[in-house]
């Protein structure tokens, strides 16, 4: 690896302007019996949003300040949060995540938070965690919640071709919802006000409102202030990757999936240390593993949670393992577990459910999704975000609402300030000219 000097880096380094695209993967399981071998069918889908050029937006505020009118305006959004405390006599603003993030994380939660439920009445829900409060905190987690759904029944080969095509549908309007939802939580306000409030902390000073003063300088004449929203572009994609299936062993459970997501309560444990001879060593011990495994488990403590956890974790040792003694019947449970499913059951319940799928035109004969079902399940949009910027435009009114002799006078001022420069002018002249104001006479020169 190459090492370079901190002082041989450029001032102003060149930046590419290369598109970011965003992309979320989500896989969807259904459920295929053959006999007494159950076959797993996965969809994988992608949603892919890429961000493109910037776009004049809506129409936000307009005002008309007439000859000598002055204006103050207030700018305000639902992305960011005033916060006051008065117990510290400190403010400060909370920001929420970028248009992008938001509508990802809404996609997500969309496409995560969804029931399924098949002909024979089993369901499956996949419950992710989203709001549209203006925070940071619920976008981001509602990447962790989701990207897998299971659903419960017996799919065929078109019972499965119909459940994309449901799919696709649904992530259409899931689309449709996260842009909507994404406007709202991204609206602006810009309003005329008489006067401010600032409020003073201990560490800085903030507005709940950013103000700015306009005025009109004209004499004759009225200005229009246009003020415009603008707006990203986006194209979001969204394909049907694959069709994968796999036996479902119930001796050799080959599933990988992430573990539940525990939000986290904002509340730091500070570390304590107790001595070996203390009498409320053990007593302390108890309750720390406790804790633990409330938090592992992600339980709210109460008094019978607590109580139910001391005593489990009374039973564990210092070094982690548990003291009570296993069931004597364990080793003859061990002993007559169920074997693996063998090769040949395997590879003919795969040949099968394989089969039926290509039979309903999903898969080709190689197992490779059809081009015919990859364009009728994928698609592609181009849609426009709003973002918090506000770009401002002013128009001069052409009519002049001065009467004739304030006209005139106006001309005569400005010809006198023209006639006042001019004067400098000639004096300017005029003290270059002059032997008197020079350092010495025009036939000498300085000694050096």
């Amino acid at each position: 690896m190459e090492l370079i000097n901190a002082k041989d880096l450029p001032c102003c380094p060149d930046l590419a302007a290369e598109p970011v695209c965003d992309r979320l993967r989500f896989e969807y399981v259904l459920e295929r019996r053959q006999g007494d071998v159950t076959v797993e069918v996965s969809i994988t889908a992608v949603l892919e949003r890429c961000p493109g050029p910037l776009a004049l937006g809506d129409l936000v505020y307009s005002t008309t300040l007439l000859p000598g009118e002055r204006v103050r305006l207030v700018t305000q959004n639902r992305r960011n949060r005033f916060t006051y405390d008065s117990e510290t006599q400190v403010s400060y603003r909370h920001e929420q995540a970028s248009e992008e993030t938001y509508y990802m994380a809404s996609m997500d939660s969309f496409m995560s938070d969804v029931d399924v439920v098949d002909a024979g009445g089993g369901g499956s829900r996949s419950s992710g965690s989203f709001s549209s409060e203006a925070s940071t905190n619920s976008p981001i987690g509602a990447f962790f919640s989701g990207g897998r759904v299971r659903a419960s029944g017996n799919y065929d080969g078109q019972s499965s071709y119909e459940f994309s095509r449901r799919l696709s549908a649904y992530a259409r309007s899931s689309h449709e919802r996260s842009v909507a939802a994404t406007r709202a939580a991204n609206s602006v306000s810009v309003g005329e006000v008489t006067s401010r409030t600032r409020v003073e902390g201990e560490s800085e000073s903030s507005y709940e409102g950013a103000t700015r003063t306009i005025t009109n300088e004209n004499r004759c004449q009225a200005v229009t202030y246009f003020a415009y929203q603008v707006n990203k572009t986006q194209t979001t994609r969204f394909t049907i990757e694959a069709v994968t299936a796999r036996v479902v062993d119930p001796v050799a459970n080959t599933t990988v999936r992430r573990a539940a997501f525990v939000p986290s309560d904002d509340v730091a444990v500070i570390p304590s240390g107790v001595l070996a001879a203390s009498r409320d060593r053990l007593e302390r011990q108890t309750i720390a593993r406790a804790a633990a495994m409330a938090r592992a488990e992600g339980v709210v403590a109460s008094p019978a949670v607590e109580k139910e956890l001391s005593a489990v974790a009374s039973r564990i040792a210092p070094n982690g393992v548990y003291t009570r003694a296993a069931p004597a019947a364990a080793a003859t449970m061990a002993a007559r577990q169920p074997q693996p499913l063998s090769v040949q059951q395997r590879q003919t319940a795969l040949r099968a459910t394989m089969t039926d799928l290509a039979r309903a035109g999903f898969v080709a004969d190689d197992g490779r999704l059809t081009e015919e079902a990859r364009r009728e399940l994928s698609f592609e949009v181009t849609t426009v975000l709003p973002t918090t910027a506000v770009i401002v435009k002013g128009c001069l009114d052409p009519c002049v609402v001065c009467e004739p002799s304030r006209q005139e006078e106006i001309k005569l001022e400005l010809e006198r300030k023209r006639l006042e420069n001019r004067l400098l002018e000639r004096q300017i002249e005029l003290l270059d000219k002059a032997q008197e104001y020079r350092c010495c006479p025009a036939d000498e020169t300085e000694d050096a």
